[in-house]
């Protein structure tokens, strides 16, 4: 027990994993991912995190467009399910759902997916126009790792006031960012 009377199960083992997924580069970032995977292995993590859009590279921007660009993304997500047997993954990717494009990242364990929380605030200043591609969401997710509740929220969800909030319960938050480079 810590000072403030609140029990903690133990430690979290996170790998983040920083490295370039090349935007439109879908199978090369599915096998990027696979590496980064097998080499996080090594440290027996309970999380391995990945990028904001890391499928598809951030930002793909009008390749977003391309309904086969999303469908292509959606595979290789569902083929990335049976790879993921030790740590849970926490992958960003865009994600459709009736007819809304959203900025997504998904939980998965043991082959599936847990949970998909869907970025709410969407940055349009400078290098970044995410409204022009992606829906906002306002529901909070948070999954249980270890004991620990784990609020989802991607970049930007973080230091915006306003409608975004993570779970109320989660004792901790997992924050996918990417970066945008400019030209």
């Amino acid at each position: 027990m810590n000072t403030t009377g609140v029990t903690h199960p133990g430690s979290l083992r996170i790998a983040v994993v920083q490295q370039d997924f090349p935007v439109g580069d879908i199978d090369g970032n599915r096998q990027r991912i696979l590496d980064a995977l097998a080499k996080a292995k090594a440290s027996e993590p309970d999380l391995v995190v990945f990028p904001e859009l890391t499928l598809t590279g951030y930002p793909p921007e009008d390749l977003l467009y391309r309904h086969g660009f999303i469908r292509a993304a959606e595979q290789a997500l569902q083929s990335l399910l049976k790879h993921v047997t030790a740590a849970d993954v926490l992958i960003g990717h865009p994600q459709m759902d009736q007819g809304r494009l959203y900025n997504a990242v998904s939980w998965i364990r043991q082959g599936r997916i847990l949970a998909t929380y869907r970025k709410q605030s969407l940055p349009n200043y400078a290098v970044f126009d995410e409204k022009r591609y992606f829906s906002s969401d306002d529901q909070a997710v948070s999954v249980t790792l270890k004991g620990y509740r784990v609020g989802l929220l991607i970049c930007e969800d973080i230091w915006v006031p306003g409608p975004t909030r993570p779970d109320r319960r989660s004792q901790c938050l997992s924050l996918p960012p990417a970066q945008a480079r400019s030209a």
